[in-house]
């Protein structure tokens, strides 16, 4: 339950705005406990996927990639129908090498494409309106991705001044808003009792996405792997963490069940005092 500080981040984070950092710390730990993400496990583990995906400049500006070669746009499933088939040669890059690529409105035209409410994915995503596809595309540390994610997110955001169902570009501009979707992300995909007591950064990993080739022969989840185990989980004291320690039934006071994460939180007496 200990605040998440600006001198914790930046330690993990060393190239980023200090402003950036101070108002993410607030935000993380305004909302850590309502997110169940208020465990040195989860602190850790977050901020290892962010570091993987940010850097250690914060850099929030990436987004999901449509810049495809039109033979490589049966990763999504719309092009693979015989209709899709002919779009994908219409909308894609016509060379597989990344000359001439896409510009914003050729990218725009792919998600519209993939991710349309017109789509399979873009129906299990929530998309609804024209534009969705491109509109609530993967942004934010985590690619937060479809109008349903947006939504749920957009609970936490507003909160704090970023209507991102409004303007979905606030998760490539403006890191406070962006990091505070992130967590609500975690949420999403229950990633936080997963999170509790593991040592492995992979099963994270694989929750937050797919695995991706970087530069220096490093892949994505080896980058968030070794955040985590040289950088994160020292920051935040993981082997000192006390989660999950049995205490006496005697120094119980009481108990609150969560008939949703089917989770037991209990409340202990100040052993200290009389």
């Amino acid at each position: 339950n200990a605040p998440v500080t600006l001198a914790q981040l930046q330690q993990i984070f060393t190239k980023a705005n200090a402003a950036d950092l101070t108002a993410i710390a607030a935000n993380y730990t305004k909302y850590m406990a309502e997110l169940n993400m208020n465990t040195c496990w989860n602190k850790a583990h977050f901020f290892a996927q962010v570091k993987g995906e940010s850097g250690e400049t914060l850099d929030i500006s990436e987004d999901e990639n449509f810049n495809y070669w039109y033979k490589r746009l049966n990763r999504f499933k719309a092009f693979r129908t015989a209709e899709g088939k002919k779009k994908a040669k219409e909308l894609g890059r016509q060379t597989e090498a990344n000359v001439n690529g896409l510009d914003d409105e050729g990218e725009k035209k792919v998600a519209n494409y993939a991710y349309g409410p017109q789509s399979e994915k873009g129906v299990e995503l929530g998309n609804t309106e024209e534009g969705d596809g491109w509109r609530f595309r993967g942004m934010g540390p985590l690619q937060l991705t479809g109008r349903t994610n947006y939504t749920a997110a957009n609970v936490y955001t507003s909160k704090e001044g970023g209507d991102i169902v409004a303007n979905s570009e606030l998760l490539r501009t403006n890191p406070k808003i962006s990091l505070l979707a992130s967590m609500a992300f975690w949420k999403i995909y229950k990633i936080a009792h997963v999170a509790n007591k593991q040592k492995d950064e992979n099963v994270i990993s694989v929750i937050v996405g797919a695995d991706q080739e970087l530069s220096g022969g490093k892949t994505a989840y080896g980058v968030k792997k070794e955040a985590f185990e040289k950088n994160t989980s020292i920051v935040f004291k993981v082997n000192e963490c006390r989660y999950g320690d049995v205490v006496p039934e005697k120094d119980c006071n009481r108990y609150k069940i969560d008939v949703d994460t089917f989770t037991v939180t209990y409340e202990y007496k100040n052993l200290a005092s009389k």
